[in-house]
């Protein structure tokens, strides 16, 4: 075949099949554009959780319940005590009052009538369960592949590791009891998966 007819074979070809590959040309920038948004909306998804992570930090009342897992004892911060009217005498904690204020809600044996917390313990599961729903939440992104474990700030996964420690294995327990009971499924997920 000589060259004429080569091109003459080639145009006929791109003649009659100008309308497939056009499309053919647009469904590969469409995959392309297509590729490059959902890369761009990961990355966007990866941000957004590692910005909620380190708001963690920002919220006091959430830092007030780290502080009770990492430190052997301290004070409610003065404005927390406050906005639940906790007496400012009352404001000292240690971790055996921490362990005991996460007592499941039916499993009081000094209370016959169940489930009576202390103001100081009810404050306690109130700081609780504001962490708690941060760590669901942080749980929630790591399990649905938002975030992975390597993107997961170190500053937070210390609280996670300190649990492991033997110093608070009374109250690391008891917040493994709590999990438990009230369902913070994605929590322990994410204390399984940062060990």
């Amino acid at each position: 075949m000589d060259l004429a007819t080569t091109f003459h074979t080639v145009s006929a070809f791109f003649e009659h099949n100008s309308d497939l590959l056009t499309i053919s040309a647009g469904a590969v920038a469409g995959a392309l554009a297509l590729s490059r948004y959902w890369a761009d909306q990961a990355w966007k998804k990866k941000q957004f959780a590692y910005d909620y992570a380190n708001r963690v930090f920002e919220d006091r009342q959430a830092m007030a319940a780290l502080h009770m897992i990492d430190w052997s004892n301290g004070d409610i911060p003065k404005d927390i005590a406050a906005e639940y009217d906790l007496d400012p005498d009352h404001r000292f904690w240690d971790q055996a009052e921490v362990a005991r204020a996460l007592r499941p809600h039916d499993e009081d044996p000094e209370d016959a009538t169940l489930g009576g917390f202390s103001p100081k313990e009810y404050v306690i599961r109130e700081l609780f369960d504001r962490c708690l729903a941060h760590f669901e939440r942080l749980g929630h992104f790591l399990k649905s592949g938002i975030i992975s474990r390597d993107d997961f700030p170190t500053s937070l996964a210390y609280y996670i590791h300190v649990t492991q420690e033997d110093r608070l294995q009374p109250l690391a327990d008891q917040l493994a009891r709590y999990l438990d009971r009230y369902g913070f499924e994605n929590v322990r997920y994410l204390f399984r998966e940062l060990r």
